[in-house]
């Protein structure tokens, strides 16, 4: 009997967008980011939060309670002291990276723009690179709706769903985004047939949303009877349909790797296919993050 194990994310398919974008902001090298004319306005901020379903979020850095004189700040901070090297709570925080030195901004000029948690009495709590707002994803729709709007104005766009990549991209200074670290869909199958397959190509295989993370996913896994193998952390607080899988971080186990061409859909992930490498290695190519997500901040 052939097993797998399928992985659903939101794998947004953007190559074809900057086709689409307006005469009015096409000229542009750059995408625009938070403070800049171009940005939207509350209008149009408004009309984007009644086609989601949760309100927008204003994610500010966690430390931020502790710069505060106000008594009904003194819990929260506390909290933050706490918390501060749990990796499972920083994942649960939008405003929070893995890494706090994600969090910060470093100008050309060499000054900083950040809100440590241990700080002189004369530091200000600044943004940093974290995104001034964004969309609590929960569903497709809200994804689509996300990426629609962010192509319209031609936003810098950033996903997150727990903060672990190392290279930064799940934040952005002046940046729209995208959290997905809610969708905790998990679904198991006798019976998975991968789009595009024949429909007599079956497997057994786990459904995960892209906010799932290991520790949900092998827990699902234990209690369905099945074997999941991916990656480990403390906690287990890395996201489990993310970049360990996009990455081929398990390339010997993940042979076929397949996406396609609409927005905020899924991507499969089995194992039945005999060329690993060559299979795998032809898929994957095509799953590179377009220039919508460019790290450029100007």
């Amino acid at each position: 009997m052939r097993y797998s194990i399928v992985f659903s994310g939101i794998w947004l398919l953007l190559s074809s967008l900057p086709q689409h974008v307006s005469s009015k902001t096409s000229h542009r090298q750059c995408r625009c980011i938070y403070g800049s004319d171009c940005w939207p306005s509350d209008t149009a901020f408004n009309e984007l939060a009644n086609r989601v379903s949760r309100p927008l979020l204003r994610p500010s850095p966690p430390p931020l309670p502790c710069y505060s004189s106000k008594q009904e700040d003194e819990a929260a901070c506390e909290e933050v002291k706490q918390q501060y090297t749990n990796g499972t709570w920083r994942s649960s925080q939008v405003g929070e990276m893995q890494l706090p030195n994600f969090e910060a901004y470093l100008f050309q000029n060499g000054t900083f723009d950040s809100c440590p948690l241990n700080y002189a009495s004369s530091h200000v709590c600044g943004q940093g690179s974290v995104p001034p707002i964004g969309v609590d994803a929960r569903t497709p729709q809200d994804i689509q709706a996300a990426v629609k709007f962010a192509n319209k104005h031609y936003l810098r766009l950033v996903v997150k769903n727990t903060g672990h990549d190392l290279l930064g991209r799940s934040t952005g200074r002046g940046a729209f985004l995208v959290w997905t670290h809610h969708m905790k869909e998990i679904k198991v199958s006798n019976d998975f047939v991968p789009l595009g397959a024949c429909s007599s190509e079956r497997y057994e295989g786990i459904t995960l949303g892209a906010g799932v993370q290991w520790s949900e996913a092998y827990r699902a896994a234990h209690e369905a009877g099945r074997t999941l193998v991916g990656g480990i952390s403390a906690g287990g607080s890395v996201g489990a349909a993310g970049g360990c899988v996009r990455a081929r971080a398990l390339s010997r186990t993940l042979i076929y790797t397949r996406a396609f061409p609409r927005l905020g859909l899924d991507f499969d992930t089995s194992t039945s296919h005999p060329d690993v490498s060559t299979f795998a290695s032809s898929h994957t190519r095509t799953l590179d993050f377009p220039n919508v997500f460019s790290r450029t901040a100007t």
